[in-house]
């Protein structure tokens, strides 16, 4: 009976041994899991293509990202752990693509997306690329982004705070001539849940410009401008603005459109 009673606790510490190693082995095969393996699997949109894919399902490397006329090079994502414990899955993701997009994120999920802490870069000539509409002008320049913190769930804004971006040495190149513009500052906010608002000022010789844009995610918008001529804008450009919209008194130029964006 002694002999018995003590192979009870034995069989329990084996049995646990024998867990243990079952539950290590899977972890071990899940860390070192190719990212090429699960990646292809996953339901992404149409029309998506992912090469050179590199690294495991935990930090990673995509060589390469076509999707709807976008290309990207060198996207990289990294599991934060730390996250995990707080209950909120969360990836570093960068993409380091200077002809196209630079870019780096914190990206996590509980009950809705959040981002955070997004430092983005952006040539204005690839942006332009990406316009659903073709512009009458060439921009020129580059658009920065930072965000400090975006919660988003079904096309929905939930909270947005720290949203600013500007448009360095920006210029448009028109049939008239360049037009130089400076910098263009702008801020982002989410008045209401379905619409994204967006805010911006500039200042230059040639020209003085307000701007509000409000983004619906029904797919509507509604612009507002007003531009104010400066003494060095040529001419040809001084004539090409005033056909945008209404003239009043103090030589200002005010401009309303509303459609759709998609």
């Amino acid at each position: 009976m002694v002999n018995n009673s003590m192979s009870v606790p034995k069989r329990r510490c084996r049995r646990k041994a024998i867990l243990l190693f079952l539950l290590s082995y899977l972890f071990f095969l899940l860390v070192t899991l190719p990212a090429s393996l699960v990646l292809t699997q996953l339901p992404l949109p149409q029309n998506i293509s992912l090469m050179n894919i590199r690294g495991t399902l935990w930090q990673g490397e995509i060589g390469e990202l076509h999707w709807q006329g976008l290309s990207l090079r060198q996207v990289h994502w990294n599991i934060l752990f730390s996250r995990l414990w707080l209950g909120m899955p969360s990836v570093a993701v960068s993409i380091h693509d200077p002809d196209t997009l630079v870019a780096n994120a914190d990206i996590g999920w509980r009950g809705s997306w959040q981002i955070n802490e997004l430092a983005l870069s952006i040539p204005a000539t690839a942006l332009q690329q990406q316009l659903p509409y073709p512009l009458p002008a060439q921009v020129e320049g580059t658009l920065h982004l930072n965000i400090g913190q975006l919660r988003f769930d079904t096309a929905q804004c939930l909270a947005l705070a720290d949203a600013k971006a500007e448009w360095q040495s920006a210029s448009l190149q028109t049939p008239a001539g360049e037009l130089p513009l400076n910098s263009v500052h702008a801020s982002l906010h989410c008045p209401r849940h379905d619409t994204l608002e967006l805010n911006a000022n500039q200042q230059s010789a040639a020209l003085q410009s307000q701007l509000t844009l409000r983004l619906n995610s029904a797919g509507t918008y509604q612009l507002q401008t007003t531009l104010t001529p400066g003494g060095e804008l040529s001419d040809d450009i001084r004539a090409s603005l005033e056909w945008l919209g209404t003239k009043d008194d103090l030589g200002r130029i005010r401009i309303k459109n509303d459609g759709r964006w998609y």
